[in-house]
């Protein structure tokens, strides 16, 4: 199923504190979108990434505009999607 690119976590790539490039993930459809080449990564690297992500306690599925809509409201902001 397709999805609206949504990239939930990003890779950044330094080299000696220089930013170089950006790898911004979305888990739900498995784009990325890779600045530092005009290729695009092998789609293999998704699932690899996904099981790095899980191993180090973070969550590549979440239900991001719900826990952004509660933020908000707790913080005494308007809703998203009031």
């Amino acid at each position: 199923a397709a999805c609206i690119f949504v990239a939930h976590h990003t890779i950044k790539f330094y080299a000696q504190d220089e930013l170089l490039s950006t790898l911004p993930i979305c888990f739900k459809c498995g784009t990325q979108e890779w600045d530092g080449t005009r290729h695009a990564p092998p789609q293999e690297i998704v699932g690899g990434l996904r099981k790095l992500i899980t191993a180090i306690g973070l969550h590549p599925e979440m239900k991001w505009w719900q826990l952004a809509d509660e933020r908000l409201k707790k913080d005494g902001m308007p809703s998203g999607l009031d």
